[in-house]
């Protein structure tokens, strides 16, 4: 029912004065001595109460626009201690409540039972009733009570839970205002938008709760986690190290300490932590995953494949287990097929893996599928932008199809990140050498070769090119490089004959293509360049035998069809 406002104010006067106030104090005070007898006294104060704001109120609570409700009253009048306004609140609200109810309880029996006899497979009346009950005080104190920070706190919990993170968020917020100095609430507020990937919006709430509490250790490693997911792995590593530091038990921490140095290509230092999370749960699948891929990259592949088998036994859908066993197949045993079969498991659990998109495009290189290569490499690049390995994998695929420009810009923007990766200058040099930039491509493989004197594909790649320009003698002292290293390469054999074929030195060259033929008979190049250099010597019949040799295998080839014609001729005349 609506009534006037004269008669609302009037209740509402008669509710925070004096009278009331001393009742009550005197009832409360009373509740910790007898609470039996003193439930009855306040019961039987609340029926003249609720009788006197029955024409206030009806049971539905309708009321007009100006009217207040009473315990919203109590709340804002002056009572000397606000924690006693609030507990009263919570202690009488729900009387207030139950009172009129346990009134109306006969009459609800009633009513139950011609319910239940009308509507036989429905929930019952009594239990709507006491479902209402509990809602209108959860209700009633949000209500009067609109600061309670336990009561928001745990709402927004449970929205959080339920990941409904839009409704979440301005919840936390409306916390905060109320509890500015609060440093839990800001982490909470970081932590959901973490969950939605605002990393940059989570590190500013992180950053509010940790210069309230700076030893807040979850703040630190959420900061941590936000930095690792926008690809700032060196900052992360500082925020994992501390959290590390001050808690030695946490598990969570020491693995996204150990994710984040294999992200930074440190393997021997994630290996040590993962032994540690190790010591922490000797159960933990992933764990035994991240060792066994570094394991694998130290050549250890037996301990590394037990590793990820033991990761996989105790977690069948273990992404950074598929990921460890794919990387073994495409690495250690070069079986594409079952290595696809791996990464694609991932993939269909998470469809955003980077290392598995990466791992996926590089076997379909493998493959000579490069088309489908790139399309997975560039999903990883979508996430990722500055994902070095998939800019390197991309510049590969690019180099075998012969885009040799497009490669190169890949393969730089490895090297703006990192100027010492030997495989991105190595590749970019093979590009210069294809587009017959020979000085160019020397200077790549030059880089390279400061890095790692050693590294053979760069002293083959710069002994082509030397060659190609003329420095015959440069280019057999590359060559002899790369042979003190590897013996029985083919390549550099053949290509030290062709330098002694151009100075002249038959002989000489044909010792080198002897080699190369020993090590494999059916080498074309080499059975060519032999035809050739005794063709020069002037034995046409022998230079013969070997251009067919060479024909032999590869019925179409130009220079042994031109050679063989040549000495023919000569022999004919």
């Amino acid at each position: 029912m609506i009534l006037s406002d004269q008669i609302a104010i009037s209740a509402n006067e008669k509710v925070i004065g004096k009278y009331f106030k001393s009742k009550i104090d005197a009832y409360y005070l009373e509740i910790n001595q007898n609470i039996e007898s003193s439930f009855n006294k306040i019961n039987n104060f609340l029926d003249s109460l609720i009788d006197d704001t029955q024409m206030f109120t009806n049971l539905t609570f309708q009321q007009t626009d100006n009217a207040i409700p009473p315990l919203q009253l109590i709340s804002q009048a002056d009572l000397g201690n606000q924690q006693y306004v609030f507990e009263l609140i919570h202690e009488v609200l729900p009387l207030f409540i139950d009172n009129p109810k346990q009134k109306m309880e006969p009459y609800h029996q009633v009513i139950n039972t011609q319910y239940q006899q009308q509507n036989p497979y429905q929930e019952n009346f009594e239990i709507q009733n006491i479902n209402q009950t509990q809602t209108q005080k959860k209700q009633s104190i949000e209500l009067v009570d609109k600061g309670n920070r336990e009561v928001m706190y745990k709402k927004a919990n449970t929205l959080t839970k339920q990941n409904e993170f839009k409704n979440t968020i301005p919840l936390n917020k409306e916390i905060v205002n109320n509890n500015p100095t609060y440093d839990l609430l800001y982490q909470k507020i970081a932590d959901v938008l973490r969950e939605q990937k605002s990393y940059i919006q989570a590190m500013e709430y992180y950053d509010l709760c940790m210069s309230i509490n700076s030893n807040n250790l979850a703040a630190q490693f959420g900061k941590g986690e936000c930095l690792r997911g926008t690809h700032q792995y060196n900052e992360a590593l500082q925020y994992y190290i501390k959290v590390t530091q001050n808690d030695s038990s946490e598990l969570e921490y020491y693995f996204a300490y150990g994710n984040c140095l294999i992200n930074l290509d440190k393997k021997q230092e994630a290996l040590r932590i993962y032994d540690k999370c190790l010591e922490i749960d000797d159960n933990h699948a992933d764990s035994y995953a991240g060792k066994g891929i570094c394991l694998l990259f130290q050549g250890r592949n037996d301990e590394a494949l037990d590793n990820i088998n033991k990761s996989l036994n105790l977690k069948q859908n273990s992404c950074l287990g598929l990921n460890g066993l794919g990387l073994y197949y495409l690495e250690k045993r070069k079986d594409y097929s079952k290595a696809l079969e791996q990464f694609e498991k991932v993939l269909a659990i998470d469809d955003q893996n980077l290392y598995s998109l990466n791992n996926k495009g590089n076997c379909l290189y493998q493959m000579g599928q490069y088309e489908q290569a790139i399309e997975c490499l560039d999903k990883a690049l979508a996430n990722n932008p500055s994902f070095l390995y998939s800019l390197d994998s991309k510049g590969n695929c690019l180099y075998q199809m012969g885009q040799y420009e497009q490669a190169i810009e890949c393969l730089d923007k490895v090297l703006i990140s990192n100027t010492q990766n030997i495989y991105s200058l190595n590749s970019k040099g093979n590009c210069l050498f294809r587009m017959g930039l020979y000085e160019k491509a020397i200077e790549c493989y030059d880089k390279t070769l400061v890095i790692n004197p050693q590294y053979l594909h760069s002293l083959k790649g710069k002994g082509n090119c030397l060659y190609l320009i003329g420095q015959y003698k440069q280019a057999i002292e590359c060559l002899d490089e790369a042979l003190a290293i590897d013996p029985q390469n083919l390549p550099s054999l053949n290509g030290k004959g062709s330098c002694l074929f151009r100075m002249g030195l038959y002989e000489k060259a044909i010792e080198c293509y002897d080699k190369t033929l020993v090590i494999n008979p059916s080498y074309i190049p080499s059975l060519v360049s032999k035809g050739s250099c005794l063709y020069k010597m002037e034995q046409y019949e022998q230079a013969i035998e070997w251009y067919s040799k060479a024909l032999a295998i590869d019925p179409q080839n130009i220079p042994s069809l031109n050679g063989k014609e040549l000495c023919l001729q000569i022999l004919k005349n």
